[in-house]
């Protein structure tokens, strides 16, 4: 039993990390190869309309983290002032923690509507025992990596994951901000 929930837990973890690697290195390739030649073009596409950056990251916590948090903080900070930097930060921790917790209870809403159509499907059938059993280390792991976090929201409130326990778990997602945006701070502030 104990080594099942280790190589759950190993196998989404070393997933995590390799997307998270992947981010990483399209990052650096994208600073490499596209920004430098054109820092001015990027700056005021992007840094100048601060209205747009916010509305695509609302739509994308709330819409299945279409882009990842890291991308964002990398944004806010270029833009300006230190405290700028960390407002920003505690902005996109607020929203992506609030984003869960309101997906969470779309999915209870959604499996009491359906619940009789989601237990016929086979992908459900399947998918169901291992979230159940091993919803606290998904809940940490899409809270720290880039496993899509709102997509585990809404699958643990459709099937019932008790609130507390989420909304606990959720919290490493809080560190995952502190973290990320410290590393993001110190490895971009001085550039």
């Amino acid at each position: 039993m104990e080594t099942e929930r280790s190589r759950f837990i190993l196998r989404n973890s070393i997933s995590a990390i390799l997307w998270l690697a992947l981010i990483a290195i399209a990052y650096i390739l994208f600073v490499e190869f596209i920004y430098i030649k054109n820092p001015g073009f990027w700056i005021d596409k992007f840094y100048g309309q601060p209205i747009i950056i916010y509305s695509i990251y609302v739509f994308s916590e709330f819409f299945f983290g279409l882009f990842p948090p890291e991308l964002f903080m990398l944004w806010a900070v270029n833009k300006g002032s230190v405290w700028g930097y960390f407002a920003n930060l505690f902005f996109f921790t607020v929203v992506s923690y609030g984003a869960a917790h309101v997906i969470f209870f779309l999915g209870r809403f959604l499996s009491s509507r359906f619940s009789e159509k989601l237990s016929k499907l086979q992908f459900y059938q399947k998918m169901l025992p291992s979230v159940k059993k091993y919803g606290a280390p998904l809940i940490i792991i899409a809270a720290l990596t880039p496993v899509p976090w709102t997509t585990v929201a809404l699958i643990m409130g459709a099937i019932g994951f008790d609130y507390k326990k989420f909304t606990l778990y959720g919290l490493s997602r809080v560190a995952r901000f502190i973290v990320y945006g410290y590393i993001v701070f110190h490895t971009h502030h001085l550039l």
